[in-house]
């Protein structure tokens, strides 16, 4: 399944996978718990063409949260690394399903990216006096 290939993927770089059973439980995990990574299935706990309400809480996390989170989001309907539709989704990564047996490979060059984005933006808020 998805979910097996996901957590397969995760162990296999070192994270340990924690699997939500409903919408509830994502959000309550999230709001409790720092989570280096979050993987998200589009469509997770919504109907079909409604939004997608893990998603909607990870847009909404305060900005000192949410930037130590790196967020991925599997989708059956977008283009793997889809920047566009990442950045209007507010997560790290688009990952189409079926990509899924290249999810390792691909959060490791997300991962650098969002670290390299990360540290300039620190870089130049401390140039400037604020951070």
């Amino acid at each position: 399944t998805e979910r097996d290939q996901v957590v397969s993927a995760l162990k296999a770089e070192g994270y340990a996978a924690q699997v939500a059973t409903s919408t509830a439980d994502a959000i309550q995990r999230l709001r409790f718990i720092a989570y280096a990574l979050a993987v998200i299935r589009e469509g997770f706990g919504a109907a079909a063409g409604e939004g997608n309400p893990v998603l909607d809480h990870v847009a909404e996390m305060p900005m000192g949260s949410r930037r130590g989170m790196h967020v991925v989001l599997i989708s059956p309907n977008t283009g793997s690394h889809d920047s566009t539709a990442a950045f209007t989704r507010s997560v790290n990564l688009v990952l189409n399903v079926k990509d899924l047996p290249h999810l390792a490979e691909a959060l490791k060059r997300s991962a650098a990216e969002t670290e390299q984005a990360h540290r300039m933006l620190l870089d130049s808020l401390r140039a400037h006096g604020k951070g």
